[in-house]
This record gives structure tokens, sequence and C-alpha cells, in this order.
């Protein structure tokens, strides 16, 4: 997340990296512009309304200093967070070929683009950030009790899930730490105006926890037994040995 309180005055359109890595560069979203789209299109309280593609082609090309700018949101913004009728599918249909009219500008992957680029600043971030809550920093995911709780224990699997786990058991190891699981975890009510709750499937975050709890316990469990498996053909003795 590129913030204005981390970046004093710096520029976000550019590639950093952080103290002391050297290996791989740092995108970070640029805040507004992603906005724009996510929460900000289909408004008619907004000053930009109605926001068409031409126009916020006109707003990229402005910045003839940048190295890339990474306009990073959810796909549920796609048809969900904005329905249809808000025209957001045009918008998305037409906006490659505004933003192309000006061949100083290309897309690109963020893999594509670190490799196109060198970090030019460090951008170094010494407290979790995301865009998602209360001054932009993390609470919703890791403020209460079951959260932390949660994230702990998924945590602490990694090194089972290295030694004894599958390519399967890695990717879903790595599914259970995915954002949504946590976040419907942070409170016991839903608010009509919080677009992450749409596709909410729990009544309150006690239920989130168990269900999560319930996931991470059958899993932890699954590579506790692989782990004994993977023992007994390596030690066959030790599983034929009694003790009187």
């Amino acid at each position: 997340e590129g913030l204005d309180r981390l970046l004093l005055g710096r520029n976000p359109n550019k590639i950093y990296s952080a103290p002391g890595v050297k290996d791989f560069g740092i995108l970070l979203r640029r805040v507004s512009l992603s906005d724009d789209i996510a929460f900000r299109f289909g408004s008619p309280h907004w000053s930009e309304f109605p926001l068409t593609a031409e126009k916020y082609a006109g707003w990229i090309h402005q910045h003839r200093e940048a190295t890339t700018i990474n306009i990073l949101l959810d796909y549920e913004t796609f048809g969900i967070h904005k329905k249809p009728d808000t025209g957001i599918f045009q918008f998305l249909e037409n906006l490659p070929a505004e933003i192309l009219k000006d061949n100083q500008w290309i897309f690109m992957t963020a893999s594509q683009a670190l490799n196109a680029g060198n970090a030019e600043d460090f951008y170094d971030i010494e407290e979790t950030i995301s865009w998602k809550d209360k001054e932009i920093e993390s609470c919703v995911w890791c403020e209460n009790t079951h959260q932390n709780n949660m994230l702990k224990k998924v945590y602490s699997l990694e090194n089972m899930v290295r030694k004894t786990g599958t390519e399967k058991d890695m990717d879903n190891w790595r599914h259970l730490q995915t954002a949504d699981y946590f976040y419907y975890m942070w409170g016991n009510k839903r608010t009509d105006d919080d677009a992450y709750q749409y596709l909410n499937p729990f009544i309150s975050g006690e239920e989130a926890y168990n269900n999560y709890r319930n996931i991470i316990t059958g899993f932890e469990i699954q590579l506790i037994e692989k782990g004994l498996s993977a023992f007994k053909e390596k030690n066959p003795a030790s599983s034929n040995s009694s003790i009187y």
C-alpha cells in the first residue's frame, strides 16, 4: 500500500525495495487511482461522476515521471461490488484502448514491471499495513484474540507442511492464509455498507472462528498422520518393537 504517511512526499509510481533485501522489488498500490474504480465508480455523489475510460486514461497519462502505476483492486469489483448497471463492464472494456492511445504507456504484469526497472529507494515498513481499516492499518485482520490465535496456528504449521506435506498440502496451507477467513472473524455484526460482507457466509465472527478452527485442526491431524507414516516407512523396526 503506497501510503502518504510512509512515503513522506516520495512518488508512489516507482519501484522500491525493503531495507536489506536486494533480490526483489516492491510495487506500491496507487491508492487514489485504485479506489476511484473500487469505491467511487458509479457514485452519483462523486465530483468526477460519471467516470469514463477516456477520463481515467487521461489521469494516467498525466503521470509523466512514473516508472509504473499499479492499479490493484478486488476481482469482485466487477459485477459484485459494482453491479453491471453502473457501467463498470463497459468502462473495463474501453479502458485498454484509451490508455494505449498514448504510446508511452503499456500494460505489464507485476513480474514484468519488476524485471523492467530497478528499485530507486527503500520503502521501510515497521508495522503491518493494508487498505481496509481505520487509518489504513491491519486491525480488521488481526485485532481480536480469535484472529491472532488462528494466525499463529496456521503459521506454526509451516515446518510440518514443508517436511511431510505434499504439493497439494502446500497449496491448501497457502489458501488457509486467505485474508477473508480472518476478516470474517473480526466482528459479530454485518453492515450493509461493507462490500466485503456481501460474500460472507457467516452470521457472526464467532461462527467464522469455529469454522476455521475445525478446518485447521483437521488439516493439522492429516499432516501429523502423514509424518507418522513417513517415519514408520523409514524406521520399520521401531514400528514392530514392543514395550513390556
